[in-house]
């Protein structure tokens, strides 16, 4: 197998160089260069070389060897594209998830503590009677029904989001996050009946959507390395959050025997 070796040179050294090669009759100096170390490494140096030039080839050489410094530059190629995207990962990708993350998560809290006051005025209210029936006014109640919608529909309000179809935008609602919620165990029990994964960890209960999960579970499966930052380049800011509260509490590891991440047996 051929190995590639880079060497620098100072300029005055690379001209001799240049000079001795052509006097020698080489087209290029890396194969005058190539003849000198072969020659050397062998013992069979032909020509007289100058001192300086010998000398500073010589102990470019020994650098070389003792260090077994042989160069493949696909190698380096494929190192500085993994750090790159490392770099670009965490310094650019991220934080911008982050920050669209964060807003989501704001929206989603406003959203909620609408749909909570909803609910204390609609329990608070009175029942009322139901009106006599009174001929004249129908069609006046039924035009107001029917005229309700398009007036909504015109002014482009849409229907607020229950807390179902926020978690499916989020992936998961944290209970650390929701502190300003007065009653947290209706709130997580509501999400569970209607389909969410709530996980209890130490620091709090975790509201996952369902596909989100699954999602989650197919990406950590693929991970064969226990390294934190190789898992944080394969998983999505999301993803790598949920992973960061799991594994803190033991719910995942990583199988040696199987090289890969699992989830404990008591998680869903």
């Amino acid at each position: 197998m051929t190995k590639v070796i880079a060497i620098k040179l100072p300029d005055d050294v690379y001209e001799e160089l240049e000079k001795r090669a052509k006097s020698e009759g080489y087209t290029f100096v890396a194969e005058y260069a190539k003849s000198l170390l072969v020659g050397f490494v062998k013992g069979k140096v032909e020509k007289p070389v100058p001192e300086d030039l010998a000398s500073t080839v010589e102990r470019m050489v020994r650098e070389m060897l003792s260090k077994e410094t042989l160069v493949d530059l696909n190698s380096i190629a494929e190192q500085v594209s993994a750090r790159i995207e490392r770099k670009l990962q965490d310094e650019i990708i991220n934080p911008y998830t982050a920050k669209i993350d964060s807003l989501a998560q704001r929206l989603g809290e406003i959203q909620a503590r609408l749909e909570l006051v909803e609910e204390k005025i609609t329990s608070e209210q009175p029942a009322r009677r139901a009106p006599a029936p009174q001929p004249v006014s129908k069609p006046r109640i039924t035009r107001r029904a029917t005229r309700q919608p398009a007036r909504l529909q015109a002014s482009g309000i849409s229907r607020r989001k229950t807390a179902s179809e926020r978690l499916r935008e989020q992936g998961a609602v944290y209970e650390e996050d929701v502190g300003w919620l007065r009653n947290k165990d209706a709130f997580f029990d509501k999400l569970a009946r209607e389909g969410a994964i709530v996980l209890s960890l130490p620091t709090g209960r975790i509201a996952v959507d369902p596909d989100f999960w699954a999602r989650f579970l197919d990406k950590l499966g693929e991970i064969a390395s226990p390294r934190d930052e190789e898992v944080k380049v394969i998983l999505e800011p999301r993803q790598y959050k949920l992973f960061a509260k799991l594994r803190s509490a033991g719910k995942v590891y990583f199988d040696e025997t199987a090289g890969s991440w699992r989830v404990a047996e008591s998680s869903p």
